[in-house]
């Protein structure tokens, strides 16, 4: 039906790891001096619920002065933490599994984390390397950020939690401006990631800081060398990350464009920017001590959000896959009367509105359709273009090309956006 079709890759789907749960439960029992763990925890809801507040929209100027408190990075290290560590993982098993990057040599992989904060994005790099790459393979880390006392907490929770292996931690406090940043690129790294970093930099300085800043990171980076930028889910951050891709699309700028996207051209959501714009909507297993949190915070916390480019340094562009019905979703399954409904972006550049009729579809058909979410790939099947000249129907179920295992119903609105990051 559609000639040479892909390998389809499903990922296992990333967990929170328990021992960092436990070395940040560990902390606040001995900050609040109290020995049973939920009571001890929710002795911080204050505080969470005002960090809640600043991360529901895109972050204020100075929000990171929160590491200054230490009831706030308690607050921070319990809720929000897990939250940064688990996107940060998806992103990373996504390039990883699609991708297979740094698998044909054996030296030392050497990342660079700016903006590292308390280390949940450098954790999360750490377990997912050695995940990929074995626990004997030497990998590098250098971790950046303004705030010393975060730092110091990052290295103290690396050394609790580090798994047997060659994995070493470098600590350099400082900011991510482009003079910072050209004094600690003196090597070039296989990987940069600036996770929830650079969004209050974006947002005094603008789209041509951004892409300044884009460059800088590029040179710093070897041959085949991969940046990811990680923002919150904002229509404001994930636009921005957008606009940035198309302008690298149209420029000869020795970039390639390899996640989101399924090709280099212009970004088909950018037009519809009031309605849609582009991020991920995964579901994940949060810890046992986020439950006790949020008994009165009454959040949900079973869904995480984020926007995110991953780009590879390259002579040449990527080349578009060979299906032309090849999409990503970037909408949930909408259930109507009789057929399912979703929204993909094409590895033609073009955004694809399908239908699928579900009077054919068996139980087991529906269960998988559950078990999709938005991010997910698929070849979807040829079928009959309808007179709004712009939906696709079929009776086939599509082809699953990239998933997560265990997938679950993503809830957001009716818009096809999440209403929150």
């Amino acid at each position: 039906m559609h000639g040479n079709l892909p390998p389809v890759f499903i990922s296992e789907r990333p967990r929170y790891p328990l021992a960092l749960e436990q070395a940040w439960i560990q902390r606040v029992l001995r900050m609040v001096g109290k020995k049973r763990p939920p009571y001890a925890c929710r002795l911080l809801l204050p505080e969470i619920a005002k960090l809640s507040d600043l991360l529901t929209t895109d972050r204020q100027p100075g929000f990171d002065g929160y590491a200054a408190d230490q009831r706030m990075l308690l607050a921070y290290g319990l809720f929000f933490f897990p939250q940064t560590y688990i996107r940060t993982a998806f992103t990373l098993r996504e390039w990883i599994t699609r991708f297979a990057p740094l698998a044909d040599t054996d030296r030392p992989v050497r990342v660079l984390d700016a903006g590292a904060g308390t280390g949940a994005s450098t954790f999360a790099l750490r377990d997912e390397l050695l995940r990929s790459l074995g626990p004997d393979r030497k990998l590098r880390i250098h971790a950046i950020d303004q705030s010393t006392k975060s730092l110091r907490l990052l290295s103290a929770i690396h050394d609790e939690t580090r798994p047997p292996g060659a994995t070493s931690l470098r600590l350099t406090t400082q900011g991510l401006e482009l003079p910072h940043l050209r004094r600690v690129s003196d090597t070039p790294w296989d990987l940069i990631l600036a996770s929830y970093a650079l969004n209050e930099l974006c947002e005094e300085r603008g789209d041509d800081y951004l892409a300044t800043w884009v460059h800088l990171a590029m040179k710093c980076l070897a041959e085949e060398g991969t940046l990811i930028l990680m923002e919150p889910a904002t229509q404001t951050a994930s636009l921005r990350l957008q606009r940035l891709r198309d302008q690298l699309a149209a420029t000869d700028s020795g970039v390639s464009i390899l996640a989101p996207c399924l090709h280099q051209k212009a970004c088909p959501l950018l037009p519809l920017s009031e309605k849609l714009w582009c991020h991920e909507v995964r579901t994940w297993r949060p810890p046992e001590s986020m439950y006790w949190l949020n008994q009165q915070l009454r959040r949900d916390i079973r869904v995480v959000k984020w926007s995110f480019l991953i780009l590879r340094k390259t002579q040449a562009p990527v080349p578009a896959p060979a299906s032309a019905n090849r999409l990503r979703m970037v909408s949930p399954w909408v259930e109507q009367k009789g057929r399912r409904l979703l929204v993909g972006c094409g590895a033609d550049g073009a955004l694809l509105h399908q239908e699928l009729l579900t009077r054919h579809l068996t139980a087991d058909h529906k269960q998988a359709m559950k078990g999709q979410e938005r991010g997910d790939l698929m070849i979807w099947p040829r079928g009959d273009a309808l007179k709004d000249g712009v939906t696709t129907r079929s009776t086939e179920m599509p082809q699953p090309v990239f998933q997560f295992a265990e997938n679950k119903v993503d809830p957001i609105d009716a818009d096809g956006n999440s209403t929150a990051p």
